[in-house]
Order: structure tokens, then sequence, then C-alpha cells
């Protein structure tokens, strides 16, 4: 039998990706300091390969230098009217993160469905 080895190259260090459709930029640049803060914080603190994270809201809002958690829950609510997360019914500070803005680890593994396949010639 013929074997294949399929050498595949990795970074070493953990990612998070963006995706870079107008629509997302033009939304991000919308964003107001404290959504981003928190968005980019969230990214950071997700498990690779997962679509949802729990919020240790102590450990943000010292990281952040945020003083109430008002100013959390607002960064939140903007960030769910801008669809960038939402919030897992009955569980607290646990939100969904929308893989179409941002995802940590590979979205080809995660969601195998919407894979799409092209041929490339060499």
């Amino acid at each position: 039998f013929p074997v294949t080895i399929l050498l595949v190259e990795m970074d070493a260090e953990s990612f998070a990706k963006m995706f870079d459709k107008a629509e997302n930029r033009l939304v991000m640049t919308g964003l107001s300091f404290r959504a981003l803060q928190v968005w980019t914080w969230s990214m950071f603190t997700v498990e690779a390969g997962k679509d949802y994270v729990w919020i240790n809201v102590s450990r943000l809002m010292e990281e952040c230098r945020i003083k109430a958690a008002k100013t959390v829950r607002a960064a939140f609510t903007e960030l769910c009217r801008y669809g960038y997360v939402a919030p897992v019914a009955g569980l607290k500070n646990v939100y969904w993160l929308n893989p179409a803005m941002g995802f940590k680890g590979s979205r080809v593994k995660k969601y195998p469905k919407n894979v799409v396949r092209k041929w490339q010639e060499e």
C-alpha cells in the first residue's frame, strides 16, 4: 500500500482568529472601548475549539481595570446587540461566541459540515 505522509507546520503558540469581512470591520470600529476590551479578553480566555466562554467577572474586571460590574454588563449588552456573543440560557456569565467574528482553534474541525473544499492545481 502506498503511504502518503503529510507534513503540517503549526504555530507553537495558541492563537485566536478574527475574520476580515468588511462588515465585521465596520461593526468592530463602532464598538465602544469597553466592548472591544471585553471581546478581546474573552478571546484570550476561551478554550481552543469552544464556541462559548465562561466569564470570570472579577478576573475580567481586575485585568481590564473595570471598576463596576455595570460596565461589564453594558459591554456584553453591546456585544450581544452587534452579534459577537449571545448569553447561554440558564447559565450565569456564559456566552456563545459568534464563530463568524472570531474563533480560537479550527472552525474546520468544529464545524465540518460548513467546510468548502476547493481543488488547487500546482
